[in-house]
């Protein structure tokens, strides 16, 4: 694999600034005098866990058009999800990089795979890392016994970073829904990891897509992420050696904010990772036949566990972005939201 695979072609593929740079780690609870006596690995490990500390999981941006945010008339209009009709927000969320940076670190939101790990690979490689975006399939029953589900994955709708250090090579997830390892995780194969998450490790396997149709072609050199759940080992997602740029972003981003069938498109999902290893999350989904469930609040210490702390939802702008800011640090001070 090309030392780095991340190409700086144009004006979007450009590195972050000084003064870029500050305002990240700012937003993750850093500086630079907090990094630099760190070794490369160290500092990776640093920045890994604390992006996942104080950048929340977020796809209000594929659900909820920006404009009602800030709409007066919006504070009590009600939020609805509706998958199939791309009337209901016909703005393409951008993945460019001013547009990403201003989204997650100027408005203090969250973002999902293709914004939250672009960014960062953009930070690291502005730190003097060299760093590759890997495509990654998802598994479809995530926390789950494969065992007992099966074997079903999602279209390439997932990206994942392959970091060089004076260590060696890491693969790091700031952007996976299901809760990634906090820590970046060493490329060896069968390595297991721990993570803050209680009785949670993590663990990278060589092996062909388990159950996927590649009858008719080779499927190349793939990689599963295993996550060890309590009682087994269940697969995460799938990735490849096979590089992307950032001028790819665009169409990976397309399917996920658009496609009918994409994954996201039938949830709103805000999660945050805890000190103590828990997700506390804010969740409202739809089903095939277009029911809303109950947008509700709730903390889950483990992937198999019982969610506590639940809090029902009055499903409004007003009330949503409230919950947001107060929960999961969403929205500067001096932005204008529907409040």
């Amino acid at each position: 694999m090309p030392k780095n695979t991340t190409q700086m072609a144009n004006s979007n593929d450009r590195l972050f600034t000084s003064s870029e740079i500050e305002a990240y780690l700012e937003r993750i609870g850093l500086n630079h005098e907090a990094i630099k006596p760190l070794s490369q690995s160290e500092k990776l490990r640093t920045l890994h866990l604390n992006h996942l500390l104080h950048i929340p999981f977020d796809t209000t941006s594929i659900h909820l058009p920006a404009k009602w945010w800030s709409m007066t008339n919006a504070k009590e209009k009600f939020i609805t999800l509706d998958h199939k009709n791309q009337k209901t927000n016909p703005e393409l969320v951008s993945v460019k990089c001013d547009d990403t940076f201003n989204n997650i670190i100027k408005e203090r939101r969250g973002g999902y795979c293709w914004s939250l790990n672009s960014c960062f690979a953009r930070l690291l490689l502005s730190l003097g890392y060299q760093v590759s975006q890997l495509p990654a399939r998802v598994f479809y029953h995530r926390n789950q016994d494969p065992n007992v589900t099966g074997y079903a994955w999602t279209p390439l709708c997932h990206e994942c970073l392959m970091v060089d250090t004076e260590s060696g090579k890491f693969v790091c997830d700031v952007g996976f829904g299901g809760g990634s390892c906090a820590y970046p995780i060493p490329f060896e194969e069968n390595r297991e990891v721990e993570t803050i998450t209680p009785g949670e490790k993590f663990k990278i396997v060589k092996e062909n897509c388990v159950n996927l149709d590649t009858s008719s072609t080779d499927q190349g050199d793939g990689y599963t992420v295993h996550r060890w759940c309590g009682k087994w080992w269940g697969p995460c997602y799938h990735f490849y050696l096979s590089p992307i740029v950032f001028k790819d972003l665009a169409a990976f981003n397309w399917y996920t904010t658009s496609h009918p069938e994409a994954h996201l498109k039938t949830r709103l999902v805000v999660s945050l990772l805890q000190k103590d290893g828990s997700r506390r999350s804010l969740t409202c989904t739809i089903d095939e036949d277009g029911k809303q469930s109950e947008t509700r609040l709730h903390t889950r210490k483990h992937v198999t566990a019982e969610d506590s702390d639940v809090v029902y939802l009055k499903p409004t702008y007003s009330e949503l972005f409230k919950t947001l800011k107060r929960e999961f640090g969403w929205g500067p001070s001096d932005q204008v939201y529907a409040q």
